[in-house]
């Protein structure tokens, strides 16, 4: 028998909070695949499961409560949009930094090319 959507979100949801925690999530997987079937109907399976992920990684405070994250996953929506958003803000200046340390590398070794074929 195909598992369904629901079915498979229950079952990450137990596996990720087994891996991130360390133990088994007490939760009531009926009310459960209620809560993650009204998130599934406006997000697809992936961002269902990264939104849930999202929600067990940042919300350390209410992650075994399946109840606050039907009432306020909006709110953890709203997180990983934000973290998401600074991250790759994060990445970028990374990464501009990197390129300005090769630029200021690359003139200096210019510099130094320069002034041994002067003296």
């Amino acid at each position: 028998m195909a598992r369904s959507n629901t079915d498979k979100v229950a079952d990450y949801y137990a596996a990720q909070y087994l891996e991130i925690v360390g133990k088994r999530p007490v939760f009531a997987r009926a009310k459960a695949t209620w809560v993650f079937r009204s998130i599934l109907q406006d997000y697809s399976l992936e961002e269902t499961k990264t939104i849930v992920l999202h929600f067990i990684k940042y919300f350390p405070n209410h992650r075994e409560d399946i109840k606050w994250f039907e009432y306020n996953y909006d709110v953890v929506l709203t997180h990983y949009t934000k973290h998401t958003a600074e991250e790759a803000t994060q990445k970028r200046l990374r990464q501009e930094s990197m390129d300005r340390v090769r630029q200021w590398e690359a003139q200096v070794e210019r510099i130094k090319s320069n002034s041994r074929h002067t003296t």
